[in-house]
């Protein structure tokens, strides 16, 4: 399967309970029906409903994931989830549309967004190997004009006040911020992984980089976190649970 399938919820339900007793599709309503026919055209499902000989390892990997990686971001004042089942071999990644930061956006945009999460989420089936790197496009790791790993932000700055910026672009700046990284875009996003306790916070500060959050007692510290050492953060992330199960 090389482009991404849409589902819904209930799509991908009906996918997992196939594999145990196929539904007909006139026995389906409207909805399921039409995801129903996605997933024959997919080539997940055969013509009597029944799950495909070639798609039984991607339903064992969401209903039995070896790993299983999480990223939750807070876009303005809603938020977004991504998901990766990671077997053995092959890995199930369900993605609603992508949280990066793309050129010319202000902040203004990305604090003021508040469009709730979309009812359908894209379905890729890839190699183990290529989670990471879906995960990385989607929150935007990757190479782009940033200064990230030149300094450090003063810091620390109150966590109130960070979740209050990233939701409202008119929040005055906090001591420890800075102004420069206090007008970009901003956008937060954290990741983890199960089995084992991996986990992680990261702030986009648009043209300034990309930010590890880390806890200070009843502050925030940020600490420069360059496109590279995001990359390994979440390998060794996966690393570490699939040591871990």
């Amino acid at each position: 399967m090389t482009e991404p399938l849409r589902l819904t919820r209930d799509g991908l339900r009906l996918l997992l309970e196939s594999d145990g007793e196929p539904y007909r599709r006139r026995e389906l309503g409207p909805e399921l029906a039409e995801q129903y026919d996605r997933l024959v055209a997919a080539g997940l499902l055969d013509d009597r409903g029944r799950v495909e000989r070639d798609a039984r390892h991607a339903v064992e990997t969401l209903r039995r994931p070896d790993v299983r990686m999480e990223i939750e971001a807070v876009v303005g004042r809603t938020g977004r989830r991504w998901y990766a089942a990671m077997g053995e071999t092959h890995a199930v990644v369900l993605s609603p549309p992508g949280i990066a930061i793309g050129p010319g956006v202000d902040a203004e945009t990305v604090a003021s967004f508040d469009e709730p999460p979309p009812a359908e989420f894209d379905v890729q089936i890839v190699p183990k190997s290529w989670a990471p790197v879906a995960a990385c496009e989607w929150v935007g790791i990757g190479p782009r004009r940033q200064r990230s790993g030149l300094r450090e932000a003063p810091g620390p700055i109150d966590p109130a006040a960070l979740r209050r910026r990233l939701a409202d672009a008119s929040e005055p700046v906090p001591p420890g911020a800075g102004a420069e990284l206090w007008e970009q875009p901003l956008l937060m996003w954290g990741v983890r992984t199960e089995p084992g306790d991996a986990h992680a916070l990261v702030l986009d500060g648009g043209v300034t980089g990309l930010w590890a959050v880390v806890e200070v007692e009843s502050a925030v510290r940020l600490l420069p976190l360059p496109p590279y050492e995001a990359w390994c953060m979440l390998l060794t992330a996966i690393t570490q649970a699939y040591r871990s199960g």
